[in-house]
């Protein structure tokens, strides 16, 4: 059996309710850490490799549908930034709208401890769950404290695994599943970039690249604009 309804917010709300009307407990991924397992339990969580934007898009529709996730966000990333106002702002209203965050490691330029740290300051809480990014590509950070690793529900809780890599479904789509215990994993950028689903992984790679280099020259530009207001201060100061 395959799905065709694709990568759909309409299709991803079906999804959901339906796992929801079928009896099961869909929360983050502190759940299973926490003791708090159920005898339908989905750990929802989140990737955050290309956009905290549509990540903060997808927590909101999350929110509507009554549900909690755990966002995995990148301290250090070429593509978006957590630590500037804008990511900062943005994280926060992630976890305002009721979920978890947990930091999502990519092991060629993991700079340790002080990651779990520094988004600790910026999203206002204890940083202990994480994920690695690029699971199957790159090497397995260290050193990472054992408890909190997004493996252990599926080594040792029994947890079936699906992932939406690459716009690509690891053991099927989610729709499909009907185990008891499931830990998804969803990218918001997938389904938030094209929300009707027109599109396929490389023209939402586009999307984000466009989105990506808009932000940068943003940037630039209120930069320039400062400089500008400067230099007129002081060519100001200069003539009285």
């Amino acid at each position: 059996m395959t799905c065709t309804r694709g990568f759909t917010v309409q299709h991803y709300q079906d999804t959901i309710n339906r796992f929801l009307d079928s009896g099961y407990h869909i929360g983050p991924v502190s759940d299973y850490f926490q003791n708090k397992i159920y005898n339908k339990h989905i750990l929802l969580r989140h990737d955050v490799d290309f956009s905290l934007d549509y990540a903060l898009d997808m927590a909101l529709l999350e929110k509507d549908l009554g549900v909690k996730a755990t966002y995995y966000i990148l301290v250090r990333s070429s593509i978006y930034s957590s630590i500037s106002d804008e990511g900062t702002k943005t994280i926060r209203e992630i976890k305002r709208a009721g979920h978890e965050i947990g930091l999502h490691i990519d092991s060629r330029n993991y700079g340790g401890a002080i990651e779990f740290e520094i988004l600790a300051r910026i999203a206002q809480q204890e940083i202990v769950q994480w994920s690695k990014h690029l699971y199957t590509i790159t090497p397995d950070p260290k050193p990472v404290p054992e408890i909190g690793n997004v493996d252990i529900p599926l080594r040792q809780g029994g947890y079936q695994y699906i992932a939406d890599s690459a716009m690509s479904w690891r053991n099927g789509c989610m729709c499909l599943h009907r185990e008891n215990k499931i830990q998804l994993l969803v990218h918001p950028a997938w389904w938030m970039a094209k929300p009707n689903g027109e599109a396929n992984r490389w023209e939402v790679l586009e999307i984000l690249e466009a989105a990506a280099n808009r932000k940068t020259a943003a940037a630039f530009m209120d930069f320039r604009m400062l400089l500008k207001e400067r230099e007129l201060e002081v060519f100001e100061c200069v003539n009285n």
